[in-house]
């Protein structure tokens, strides 16, 4: 997998999330998984009895079941409070 910026995230209702180009998991429980996608962006994914259906490392690939509430794509985290009053 290259490390540029082709991802993609697709939701279908019913069925969950299935996302692509994504390099790690970070963290994950039934209301909210997090991952990194290869452009170093952080995605959260909201929802409930979300659980990981399926990942792949080595091709990127991540499904998740369950309840899709909604998707923070591109979360990028601030550094401080005061970086935000600038």
């Amino acid at each position: 997998m290259e490390n540029g910026k082709n991802h993609g995230l697709q939701i279908e209702y019913g069925q969950g999330l299935m996302a692509t180009a994504v390099v790690d998991v970070i963290a994950f429980n039934e209301r909210e998984i997090r991952f990194i996608i290869n452009s170093g962006e952080k995605t959260v994914v909201y929802g409930e009895n979300l659980k990981i259906t399926a990942f792949n490392k080595q091709t990127g690939e991540l499904k998740i079941g369950g309840l899709i509430n909604s998707v923070k794509y591109g979360a990028k985290p601030f550094g401080s409070v005061k970086n935000l009053f600038k």
